[in-house]
């Protein structure tokens, strides 16, 4: 139901607040109050805001003041299709910020309109509205719209001016939340980068967005690989595999019980190496351009050198540097007489520095030592 408040776009005080509150929309990622009361300030039933890709398909729909049930229908309808929707073709058509209204687009009138749309707009009482592209480039656009009643009737020249008024508003909310998306990738590699992993950040579309130095020098390798800015496998097989995990997990909707991860193996058939990798679903905002960070690539490599773990164990526990090389070794399954055999001592000096590593460690078994030594690998 539409709140029926009467809001005209009259004073600085009245622009401001609708600016305010897509500037709000675009930190906390809630577009709904904002897309509701730019549909008042335009004398409008519904405010809406959709993001098309280039086939096209739809990548986001938000129109909040209409039912689940009507978009699930929209998209049914073919609602982002050219050839059925007169407000879809013209958008294509338009540059960034041109606004159009029902007076040079009649829904009713559309040459060559099938009629799924018309009855879409007659169901739902949308037959009027405004439209305006906020952002196009080649992987598609970000249209706005205020959607109208057949009692609202079309815009007059008030409610266009407020329209095209606060659409560059609009327009300024959705750059600054693209670009704190795409802030957020960086940050997310930059927190590997210190943990010394290879790993890759996709957005919503499988886009490769950033990478740790280590991704980088992975590439190089051939293992794996970027393809017009998605990654893939040399080798068939893993490829498929690689590509079909991170589409599954772009969209972040998983099926119940589903794992936010999965683990390939992929394979260079020319130098043998092998690495395994780790697929992971990022959680999904309510209100997100497509951009944020949705599919998180970690590959696990060789692990950690043996000097790096001694240093952890030393770091962790106070252990000496002699007392962290005998409990690494144990971590990797040695006993303890062979290792005084390696280091020329007598088993009684290495059980005598073991009681010292298990104390410190709160231990009591070899096992249990191994296991704790694996979490630094």
């Amino acid at each position: 139901m539409v709140s029926g408040i009467l809001f005209v776009l009259g004073s600085d005080d009245q622009w401001l607040e609708v600016s305010d509150l897509f500037g709000a929309a675009a930190l906390s990622g809630d577009w709904g109050p904002a897309l509701n009361r730019f549909a008042d300030a335009c004398g409008g039933a519904h405010g809406q805001m959709i993001g098309v890709s280039a086939e096209p398909a739809i990548r986001f729909h938000w129109l909040p003041r209409m039912d689940s049930k009507a978009l699930d229908q929209f998209v049914e309808t073919g609602g982002a299709e050219p050839a059925k929707n007169p407000r879809a073709r013209m958008g294509l058509r338009l540059p960034v910020l041109e606004a159009w209204h029902e007076a040079d687009c009649d829904v009713e009138r559309e040459p060559g309109l099938g009629g799924s749309y018309v009855n879409f707009c007659r169901r739902y009482d949308i037959p009027h509205g405004s439209q305006t592209n906020l952002m196009r480039d080649q992987s598609g656009l970000i249209s706005l719209a205020v959607l109208r009643t057949k009692a609202q009737g079309r815009p007059d020249a008030e409610d266009r001016r407020a329209f095209e008024t606060l659409a560059p508003q609009a327009r300024s909310a959705v750059k600054f939340q693209m670009a704190l998306e795409g802030r957020s990738a960086a940050l997310l590699t930059g927190a590997l980068e210190e943990l010394g992993r290879p790993a890759f950040v996709c957005d919503g579309l499988g886009l490769v967005r950033d990478m740790t130095p280590q991704a980088e020098r992975l590439l190089q390798e051939g293992v794996v690989r970027l393809r017009q800015g998605r990654l893939s496998a040399g080798e068939a097989l893993g490829g498929r595999r690689l590509e079909t995990a991170i589409t599954r997990v772009q969209s972040g909707v998983l099926a119940p019980g589903q794992e936010r991860t999965t683990t390939i193996v992929l394979r260079n058939e020319d130098t043998r190496l092998v690495e395994v990798v780790d697929v992971i679903a990022l959680p999904k905002a309510d209100y997100t351009f497509g951009f944020e960070p949705r599919v998180l690539i970690v590959v696990r490599g060789p692990g950690r050198r043996q000097g790096e773990i001694e240093k952890l164990l030393q770091e962790a526990y106070a252990l000496t540097a002699s007392e962290a090389r005998i409990a690494a070794r144990l971590g990797d399954g040695e006993s303890p007489d062979t290792i005084a055999q390696s280091r020329q001592v007598s088993p009684t000096t290495i059980r005598t520095q073991l009681r010292s590593i298990y104390q410190k460690m709160d231990l009591n078994r070899q096992a249990e030592l191994a296991a704790c030594v694996s979490r630094f690998r």
